[in-house]
């Protein structure tokens, strides 16, 4: 009883702002028998029915994820933001909870791509093929994260640290997935232009925290693994912040 009342609660949550935001969009007139769509999704042409699937996949993929594996999504956020969780997480992961973080990774880097390229689009007055190079810039920086697991493990037999920076890049893009969601959809409903850099703003400086915070525990990484500030810097500069200036190269451009 008690899950089927937060299954209910879940799905309320995410239906019901979808549909308080497009019905101001759907529809000429609330009086007329038959309505027209539209919603300008991506602020430009007619509705697209494929991402309005896209959308309900999503919500119904978060919700199971929830249910599955009988853990809240903002216990990512509570492990990523403790000072010693990952830590922990490391010592104590297994497949199962090794394959959820895969998952919401995977989600966090996708739909956070959109969301980026909407922030950046908006602020900056880019053109649509900016989110082509978001996305290969955050899956460059997902195998540099990997090489560097490897490399650690195999080459300098440095399991223990190469395993917490998978782990850390993992929270790092989970921890992100359902908040960047949610703006995804607002981003895709909203038309007014003041709400919209509003969002764009916010989601930036979440991002910039959940960024600051990934520095701060991979230079906790490599201080107990005894390696050189050196180290880090140069680990730091080429795995973590060459794909960003990728980014906003293209920008300038």
């Amino acid at each position: 009883m008690r899950q089927t009342k937060k299954f209910l609660s879940l799905l309320t949550l995410t239906i019901l702002p979808l549909m308080l935001i497009a019905q101001s969009s759907i529809g000429d007139n609330l009086n007329q028998i038959s309505y027209s769509f539209n919603t300008k999704f991506f602020h430009h042409g007619q509705t697209n029915p494929f991402i309005l699937i896209v959308i309900i996949i999503l919500a119904i993929i978060f919700i199971g994820l929830e249910f599955y594996y009988k853990t809240p999504y903002f216990s990512l956020w509570n492990t990523f933001l403790s000072w010693n969780a990952i830590s922990i997480e490391g010592k104590n992961a297994t497949a199962y909870t090794l394959t959820r973080l895969f998952v919401y990774a995977f989600l966090g880097i996708s739909i956070s791509s959109f969301v980026t390229y909407f922030s950046i689009s908006t602020l900056f007055s880019q053109p649509i093929n900016l989110v082509v190079y978001i996305i290969l810039a955050f899956i460059f920086q997902a195998l540099l994260n990997y090489l560097s697991y490897i490399i650690l493990d195999k080459i300098f037999s440095q399991s223990g640290p190469g395993r917490l920076l998978l782990l850390n890049f993992l929270y790092f893009w989970a921890t992100l997935s359902e908040i960047s969601f949610v703006f995804f959809v607002l981003l895709l409903f909203v038309n007014n232009l003041i709400i919209i850099q509003l969002i764009a703003v916010l989601w930036l400086f979440i991002f910039s925290i959940v960024f600051i915070r990934k520095a701060i525990i991979l230079l906790k990484i490599f201080s107990d693994a005894r390696f050189l500030l050196l180290h880090f810097i140069l680990y730091f500069c080429a795995v973590e912040l060459t794909p960003f200036l990728l980014i906003f190269t293209n920008i300038k451009n």
